[in-house]
């Protein structure tokens, strides 16, 4: 039988432990909007690659997702989301933080080999490999070697690790066809919302936490229409316009609360 040697924390070179940040996520799937089958079909698959039911019943699940699409439509979400639901630790890394200033010869290997490293002595976790066409992609004799040693981990990853890989890219061009294959079947496009429904639901999603501050006449589908004629084309795009709308209001307010107080009149 293979040994394989568990690295600590402090055996991890730098360059690794830099680029990885560890989570226990919260997320649910009600934070997600729209994506209504899609979402249950990801996330359920996902619970059954962590299921040991499974493989006690003889079939062994592809514990390898790959998720595309535009940026911004919740593909980070859904991962979040998974590892909460099934109550897993988060490990994330953006391909291109984790390949930074990896020049020397074998350098790129290692850093994937002491990540997969990492990811079994965590386990049961979630691999999240974001951006990951900057380390899928092939084309010249270093990034060969380097797709070889990620195929190898991927290849070499069954239930009994308890760790589900999910990458995502936005750059599905890139990314070379075999690794590409590692993931089937589960290899979906996360598309951003297709229709005023969808929109409404992700809206309504982001102005729950501020509601006490909302205006009763402040509802879903009017900020929808406001934000498809000003062309906001993705909920996270939402999200963000949504959280600054609420901060330069808070401020506004503070800032006059403090004008009010510092002009009274002493008694």
């Amino acid at each position: 039988s293979k040994t394989m040697k568990l690295y600590t924390d402090q055996e991890k070179s730098q360059e690794v432990m830099d680029a990885v940040y560890l989570i226990r996520p919260k997320e649910s799937r009600d934070q997600i909007g729209g994506l209504h089958r899609m979402k249950d079909r990801i996330l359920n698959q996902i619970s059954l690659a962590f299921n040991p039911g499974m493989s006690e019943l003889g079939y062994d699940s592809n514990c390898r997702f790959l998720l595309l699409g535009p940026p911004g439509t919740g593909k980070t979400l859904l991962a979040l989301a998974a590892a909460a639901e099934n109550n897993v630790a988060f490990i994330k890394v953006r391909g291109g933080e984790l390949m930074s200033g990896a020049s020397y010869h074998g350098e790129p290997e290692r850093r994937i080999k002491e990540l997969f490293s990492l990811a079994r002595q965590r386990s049961p976790c979630i691999l999240f490999l974001d951006e990951a066409d900057a380390i899928f992609w092939g084309g010249d004799a270093a990034s060969n070697k380097l797709l070889a040693q990620i195929k190898s981990e991927l290849s070499e990853l069954t239930p009994r690790d308890k760790i589900v890989v999910i990458a995502t890219s936005n750059k599905e061009e890139l990314i070379d066809k075999s690794t590409r294959d590692r993931f089937e079947p589960h290899v979906y496009f996360v598309p951003p919302p297709q229709n005023d429904e969808e929109w409404n639901e992700v809206v309504e999603i982001h102005l729950r936490r501020i509601k006490p501050f909302l205006s009763p006449e402040v509802q879903a589908i009017v900020i929808t229409r406001m934000f498809r004629r000003e062309r906001v084309l993705s909920p996270r795009g939402v999200a963000e316009t949504i959280t600054e709308a609420h901060r330069l209001w808070a401020s506004e307010i503070s800032a006059a609360s403090e004008l009010g107080s510092a002009t009274e009149e002493p008694e």
